[in-house]
């Protein structure tokens, strides 16, 4: 199973939710994690996992390096700090400005994926937000550098963001199955389409990563691993902008944003929406269902997805977002049940070819007997969960 977690690590502050979270990753034996703000925490994690998983630690201060830093001074952090072996997530969903270009942000993450290879450092490269790079900016060869920088060392990983809004098909484009097309509850019913029909669809969040390694298959290089650094669901700015309107208005408007939080955004925001559409399952295991399916839809170079967040983070923060999951017991053992049914996933420095657009098979188990049951904020705020 290929589902890790960002877990906010200065939230992992007593023995219980500590243990809780060591149990749940050695259970379903991730084969990568993200780690916020807490590098003891990482190495206890690291040691606990497979040799072949890989841990991630990220500093908030890092997430604007293009602006900030060099790629140098980045690394050299890393080494004084003693990653040793632990992956830099580095910069954070990075964007052209008026002072910044792609071309000077792939510069930068170049010359860091070169620094990095020659001291013997990992790291993540790009980090890049969900949807963000228009495909013309790709097909006019904007990314080439990096793509053909991480061919000569594979020891580093692609990193992305796929996030999208209610339910993660909504983010394929899959026909009949977008957020226009929201009141059409039976369509949205499981199981949903698989991968053939994913990759045929225009894949606006969900695979969108598939475009750079469209681009990538272009230019004949081998396909880089790729790991989904964040993942999950959000609220998607296209989805509120849509010529079809704001996809957020009616859904509040009808079933209200449930537990106490301020507005429709992470998956904790959607327990009343879930209701309406799947009456007869639990809200847990709607996720659990859309996460099993992401299992068989994504394809194999993708080594893992991050969910946003395991471990809350300051409570006004929570209450208006609604991205921590680590109260969720019911989910968690699923997971565990799910991992233990599936082969058991490595992270090898390079892939065939040939497998660059294999999904792993991973059919949809049987949902448990149910019971039934009787102004937006910045999207990088999520980003900032809230310290300890």
């Amino acid at each position: 199973m290929r589902l890790t977690f960002n877990i906010n690590a200065p939230k992992i502050n007593t023995p219980q939710r500590r243990n809780k979270l060591f149990d749940l990753l050695v259970a379903m034996n991730v084969p990568a994690v993200v780690v916020f703000e807490n590098l003891g925490i990482a190495r206890e994690i690291q040691a606990l996992l497979s040799p072949d998983a890989i841990v991630v630690h990220r500093s908030f201060g890092d997430s604007e390096g293009w602006k900030t830093t060099t790629p140098s001074d980045m690394v050299n952090k890393q080494i004084h700090e003693q990653y040793n072996g632990i992956y830099d997530y580095g910069i954070n969903e990075p964007g052209p400005d008026d002072r910044f270009s792609w071309e000077d942000i792939v510069r930068f993450e170049v010359e860091r994926i070169q620094y990095a290879s020659e001291h013997g450092q990992r790291i993540m490269v790009l980090n890049v937000g969900p949807a963000l790079i228009e495909r013309q900016v790709i097909a006019n060869g904007v990314f080439d550098p990096v793509l053909r920088k991480l061919a000569e060392h594979p020891e580093h990983l692609l990193a992305t963001h796929e996030y999208t809004s209610v339910f993660r098909i909504m983010g394929t484009g899959v026909a009949g199955m977008g957020n226009c097309e929201w009141e059409r509850r039976e369509n949205f019913q499981f199981p949903w389409p698989g991968a053939d029909v994913v990759a045929r669809a225009p894949r606006f969040h969900v695979r969108s990563t598939d475009h750079l390694i469209a681009r990538n298959t272009e230019l004949g290089l081998p396909t880089p691993r790729v790991f989904l650094t964040e993942w999950g669901w959000d609220r998607m700015p296209d989805h509120e902008l849509a010529a079809c309107g704001n996809l957020f208005t009616p859904l509040t408007e009808r079933f209200g944003v449930s537990r106490g939080h301020e507005l429709i955004r992470g998956h904790d925001t959607l327990a009343n929406v879930y209701e309406w559409y799947f009456p007869d399952l639990p809200f847990e295991e709607v996720l659990f269902q859309q996460i099993v399916w992401e299992e068989a839809i994504q394809p194999a170079h993708v080594i893992g997805w991050a969910w946003f967040m395991w471990g809350p983070g300051d409570e006004q923060w929570d209450r208006r977002f609604g991205f921590d999951m680590s109260t969720y017991d019911t989910l968690h053992a699923r997971l565990i049940e799910f991992a233990g049914q599936q082969p058991l996933v490595s992270a090898p420095p390079t892939l065939p070819e040939d497998a660059s657009t294999a999904p792993t098979s991973a059919p949809l188990p049987p949902p448990p007997t149910a019971t039934p049951t009787p102004e937006p904020p910045d999207d990088n705020e999520r980003t900032s969960p809230g310290q300890p």
